[in-house]
């Protein structure tokens, strides 16, 4: 499927028509009245504007004020918009949708010089108006920067294999791009063993000159990953260990489960970025066979690009999906994003392989592409409108509310969020033990100077830890505040 059927004209007219309707999509989707909850995107924004403040990157919002180990790119891209503009929640979540629209414009070139114009703009269409895209295409977290930096290392990458000079601008923008990922997201790190295995396998150019590059790679970013890795080993934060009890790998499934239930997750997560309708619904053998049907398609399209000679993109793929598959927690498929854009590829690239020099090929492509585009048009303002406030969650920001209000004490206060607490009352806060025992809850208590509690009802660990520690201190603790079935407690001390 050599070349695009249509003119340079017609092709910058398709891309102001993808541009527009991504924008447009965008701009329904903002919520510029509130910040999600997660809690993550509170935290790129409080260190963000430490930053512009001039008080270093800290997470002022624990007691201490201790160093960021967050990877800390985003909170600087974000720091001149808070410096300028202040809490701009609107402004904010333009600028990952920026990074979004160009990590399209990146993967387009990434695609174009590994197939052709014609699959490049399908797979960047069907990716820009995918759910998963759109649903993190505005959200203030790295999901959307990182996106771009690992297009970006890529399309460096295909230029430095074919560059003459080992240690050339090609070589050194590869370098400086698998670098911003890596301090976007520390899972970035992964793009370097990728590229030298990319490098090292191509067989399109001598081996000596290809080790050489993947040497001169190795010896620029391994040496920053490991000291800025040594930097976060020394710095102390002993507020950040309910987060570590959630992650841990302590009584989770085993590895082989743990790597079944990955696989099957993450096809499903594929699947749903390369179908026009939504089968979350649909019985669970249907939605298993058609995932794996929709997987098998994207796992052939990886093996005929291997099998071109050129496994960049699929030695990539393959060195991202591996963590993810150990990894036991999924949230909502947002950690594949960064290989959907393969995913999606690598589905249109076999039928643009199997189907060449038959003439029906590139209408029906073309339209499957149009009709993913079009479902996530569609859908996309309905998404949207589902993620409206639930009545836990207005009592829960209405309760910040008042703290913010009618608390000028500096008291610490325990929450379930604790970035979010301090996001919206102004006053540092602590994440609670994820344990049954009073005596860990009494023990952080004392240790952080806790004066204040919030008990909200929409967190499931809130229900099994917090309420549970509550009702064993109903003595000890004052209700100074109550938001329909969200409280604000006092402490004894």
């Amino acid at each position: 499927m050599n070349g695009f059927y249509l003119d340079k004209r017609a092709r910058q007219l398709c891309w102001l028509a993808l541009g527009l309707l991504y924008w447009g999509v965008v701009l329904i989707r903002l919520r510029a009245d509130h910040l999600d909850l997660g809690g993550d995107s509170a935290q790129y924004i409080i260190i963000a504007e430490a930053f512009s403040q001039g008080t270093g990157l800290r997470m002022v919002n624990y007691p201490g004020a201790p160093l960021s180990t967050l990877a800390p790119l985003f909170s600087i891209f974000l720091s001149p918009l808070l410096f300028f503009k202040g809490r701009d929640l609107g402004l904010m979540q333009m600028l990952p949708a920026a990074f979004g629209f160009g990590a399209c414009l990146v993967f387009y070139h990434v695609f174009k010089k590994a197939a052709d114009r014609l699959t490049a703009f399908l797979s960047v269409t069907a990716l820009c108006f995918s759910g998963l895209f759109l649903a993190r295409s505005a959200e203030i977290l790295t999901d959307m920067p990182f996106l771009f930096f690992c297009g970006l290392s890529l399309l460096s990458l295909q230029k430095y294999l074919k560059a003459p000079a080992v240690t050339g601008a090609a070589g050194k923008l590869a370098a400086l791009a698998m670098l911003a990922a890596y301090f976007t997201r520390y899972i970035g790190a992964v793009l370097l063993p990728a590229a030298v295995i990319g490098l090292l396998a191509d067989q399109t150019h001598p081996f000596k000159k290809r080790a050489a590059k993947a040497g001169f790679l190795a010896g620029v970013c391994l040496p920053v990953f490991l000291l800025w890795a040594f930097r976060n080993a020394c710095i102390e934060n002993p507020y950040l260990f309910p987060l570590a009890q959630q992650f841990s790998f302590h009584d989770s499934p085993g590895l082989a489960v743990r790597i079944a239930a990955g696989c099957i997750v993450y096809a499903q997560v594929a699947a749903a970025g390369l179908a026009p309708l939504d089968f979350s619904a649909a019985p669970v053998l249907l939605k298993f066979i058609f995932s794996l049907g929709l997987a098998m398609i994207v796992a052939l399209g990886l093996w005929l690009k291997i099998k071109k000679g050129a496994p960049l993109l699929p030695v990539f793929f393959v060195c991202y999906l591996a963590p993810l598959l150990v990894w036991p927690y999924y949230e909502d498929g947002r950690y594949f994003l960064p290989i959907l854009p393969l995913a999606v590829f690598f589905f249109f690239y076999y039928f643009s392989v199997r189907s060449a020099g038959r003439s029906f090929a590139k209408p029906v492509l073309a339209g499957y592409a149009l009709l993913l585009a079009s479902a996530g048009i569609i859908f996309s303002p309905h998404a949207a409108r589902l993620a409206q406030l639930t009545p836990e969650v207005k009592d829960y920001l209405a309760i910040h509310a008042w703290v913010k209000e009618n608390l000028k004490s500096d008291g610490v206060v325990l929450s379930r969020k604790p970035t979010v607490t301090y996001y919206y009352s102004g006053h540092r806060a602590v994440g609670y033990p994820l344990s049954a025992r009073s005596e860990d809850f009494i023990a952080l208590i004392k240790h952080a100077d806790v004066r204040y509690i919030i008990a909200e009802r929409f967190s499931p660990a809130t229900a099994v830890y917090l309420w549970r520690f509550i009702d064993s201190q109903r003595g000890r603790l004052k209700v100074l505040h109550q938001e329909g079935q969200t409280l604000l407690l006092e402490t004894a001390g």
